[in-house]
């Protein structure tokens, strides 16, 4: 196996550049593929319940495939279950597995501590320390991409939401931010936000999208 994914570093932004924003991730991840001689590469985008990865595909290259449809997208959900795909994410560091089939190499994809996703490489040989740096220096140009796209496609907010919500729930969930974490060089701030599927009523008897507190807000509702 040929480790330069830094060579693939330029090659996966201009593929990101050409496609549309609907097949960027594909693009990119494709490309990726292409120097890791990887078998297959898959993205999965983290759901908003923070409970589980959702794994986007095309349908016509996954024709049997399980799982939501929209027109020619298929979101397949993958609830936590404790297992590496899980840990990668809360830890945020980059896990290897070895399986029959050859070797997995699990990344998180973030930006700024942000939990965007997992990319998912197979791999027929063990990949050399240095490779392993370069895949985790890949996923976070990855992130960039999905942000940079998400504001040209609903296609990765669709995957993130397993359920649908009503109209007022959806023009409430456009004021909560679109990040719960910002990490800089002297700190980290987060915050957890789970935007409820369907609201009603008077703004005094109804459930808000987050949880409601005493403490003053700039909001009609609090954070708690």
């Amino acid at each position: 196996m040929d480790p330069s994914v830094e060579v693939a570093l330029a090659g996966m932004l201009a593929a990101a550049e050409d496609a549309t924003p609907v097949n960027a991730v594909e693009a990119v991840t494709g490309e990726l593929g292409a120097a890791l001689h990887a078998s297959s590469v898959s993205f999965l985008i983290a759901d908003l319940s923070g409970r589980a990865l959702v794994r986007l595909a095309h349908v016509p290259f996954e024709p049997a495939a399980e799982g939501r449809r929209d027109g020619d997208e298929l979101a397949t959900v993958l609830p936590f279950d404790g297992g590496p795909q899980e840990e990668a994410l809360r830890t945020q560091v980059v896990q290897v597995l070895k399986d029959d089939a050859g070797w997995t190499i699990l990344a998180p994809v973030t930006e700024r501590g942000e939990v965007i996703g997992l990319l998912e490489i197979l791999l027929s040989a063990e990949p050399a320390p240095a490779a392993l740096g370069e895949i985790a220096r890949a996923a976070h140009a990855l992130a960039f991409v999905v942000i940079a796209n998400r504001r040209h496609t609903d296609l990765f907010e669709w995957g993130q939401r397993t359920t649908a919500f009503n109209l007022s729930a959806e023009i409430q969930r456009r004021l909560l931010p679109s990040a719960f974490t910002c990490e800089g060089g002297s700190f980290t701030l987060s915050g957890w936000l789970e935007p409820a599927a369907s609201i009603g009523g008077t703004p005094s008897t109804t459930a808000s999208p987050v949880t409601p507190c005493t403490s003053v807000s700039p909001t009609p509702w609090g954070t708690a």
